[in-house]
């Protein structure tokens, strides 16, 4: 995200913990946190988020991998734009390989959560855990751009990091 924060012309919000909280509450709590609440709370939150810091400037909003869940809800209470950065599942891997421990700890949860929603087998490696966790990411994407065509952009992870200002300077 600092990559995308250009004082005065834009301010990159990275991983914002109130979406994550409602994002999370609504996976451990799907009966009682349905839809409609977890929309208004969303109406709630996104306009305070939005708000630039200076006149001219705009907001971007850059979610954790969590959050692609979340990603057609803010795009319905938005007139926002999203660019779905993509990465090969060998890169993935690889960069899972270098998290902490906590994190791993997620994605051993999340692929469990995942593979199950997915009719998949319990995954028994960290890796088996990441590949699915990567595979729903993947599949949630491709349904949120055809959600809203107009409004998504995909942005390939690899050739970001080889070039990120011809990136940025033609996606943001």
């Amino acid at each position: 995200s600092r990559c995308l924060d250009v004082p005065g012309q834009r301010l990159a919000l990275r991983e914002p913990l109130a979406l994550r909280q409602i994002w999370e509450v609504g996976k451990l709590y799907p009966e009682e946190f349905n839809s409609s609440r977890q929309q208004k709370l969303l109406r709630l939150i996104l306009p305070l988020l939005s708000k630039p810091s200076s006149r001219g400037e705009s907001v971007c909003i850059q979610p954790t991998n969590l959050m692609v869940d979340l990603a057609g809800e803010l795009l319905k209470e938005t007139r926002g734009q999203a660019i779905c950065m993509v990465m090969p599942l060998e890169s993935y891997l690889l960069s899972v390989a270098k998290k902490g421990l906590e994190t791993i700890r997620r994605i051993v949860e999340l692929g469990a959560f995942w593979a199950k929603a997915m009719g998949l087998p319990n995954p028994r490696t960290t890796f088996q855990s990441a590949a699915v966790f990567w595979a729903h990411h993947m599949n949630r994407l491709r349904e949120v751009m055809q959600q809203a065509p107009g409004r998504t952009a995909s942005l390939d992870f690899e050739r970001f990091l080889a070039a990120p200002e011809a990136y940025l300077n033609h996606a943001v």
